[in-house]
């Protein structure tokens, strides 16, 4: 009798810790929205709703559709050849995606492994790797990247590169202190006593307790680096035409701002939305971890 009484009240309970645990709104509109992101970064220009290089001198410098001049053939207006703005932000999407996401990887793939060598040796060998970290730390980094970029040429790849090296110390210190802290674990020091090799314990016991923390910190890389291209762009020192990209909408269109808000405006909101999208990602994912 109690049995079939209390069965309610259990799945009363666990719908109650479902929604308990569930993301908050504003984390739900950010996985949607980067989900969005994610779909218009794949599809390319199938799906803008016109060419994003097709001049059209004629209906150049078009307003929104909400305002006087407007069209809703071009809904966020066009600039000044006549290029539609939705489009070309569409497309830019995958440039300043992938930069973001390439460069945060190019990071980890330097400094995880430094990092995991320097944890799990220390002596002599963690000394060097961490005086290199210090070292690369102190140097401006911002003036690193526009010497490569000066020396090699303006270019995505370059781009992407030259910020990577300048930003790996952050998964070199992450990774090394985790490992030094798991170090000394007691199914480390089992692994050890039953003849587990150097590269065993590192991909099966030391590698799976890396993956939360460094996820984390690629979500919180990304935008960085995706405000770091923009920057660039922006500058003249990252993407070039015919290349698109959001950072180089906004320079490209820095002398018109005064007659066409919208050409800085909605690249802008692009890369302000996606910002605080991963951030917001990444802190929910963060709550999530830390009620496991």
């Amino acid at each position: 009798m109690s049995s079939t009484v209390d069965a309610p009240r259990l799945s009363g309970n666990r719908l109650g810790d479902r929604l308990r645990h569930a993301p908050p709104l504003s984390a739900l509109l950010a996985y949607g929205f980067l989900g969005l992101m994610c779909v218009v970064a794949v599809t390319g220009a199938l799906l803008t709703p016109a060419s994003p290089t097709d001049q059209d001198l004629a209906a150049r410098l078009m307003p929104p559709f909400w305002q006087a001049g407007g069209s809703l053939e071009h809904i966020l207006g066009t600039d000044q050849l006549g290029r539609d703005l939705l489009s070309r932000i569409m497309v830019g999407a995958r440039t300043t995606l992938a930069i973001g996401v390439a460069t945060a990887a190019l990071e980890a793939l330097i400094g995880v492994p430094l990092g995991l060598t320097a944890g799990y040796f220390g002596g002599r060998l963690e000394r060097v790797i961490m005086s290199l970290t210090d070292i690369q730390m102190g140097f401006p980094a911002a003036l690193l990247i526009i010497f490569i970029v000066l020396v090699l040429g303006p270019g995505p790849v370059v781009l992407t590169v030259a910020m990577g090296i300048n930003g790996w110390m952050i998964f070199t210190r992450l990774t090394r202190v985790t490992v030094r802290s798991l170090k000394t674990s007691g199914f480390v020091t089992a692994s050890v006593v039953a003849g587990g090799s150097h590269r065993f314990i590192m991909r099966h016991h030391l590698m799976p307790h890396l993956r939360g923390p460094l996820l984390a910190v690629f979500l919180l890389e990304v935008p960085r680096m995706i405000l770091a291209e923009s920057v660039m762009s922006f500058i003249g020192l990252g993407v070039q035409p015919p290349t698109i990209s959001w950072g180089l909408l906004i320079g490209g269109s820095r002398d018109l701002i005064a007659v066409a808000y919208w050409l800085s405006l909605f690249p802008g909101l692009a890369i302000v939305f996606t910002v605080v999208s991963l951030y917001l990602v990444s802190n929910d994912l963060a709550a999530r971890r830390a009620r496991l």
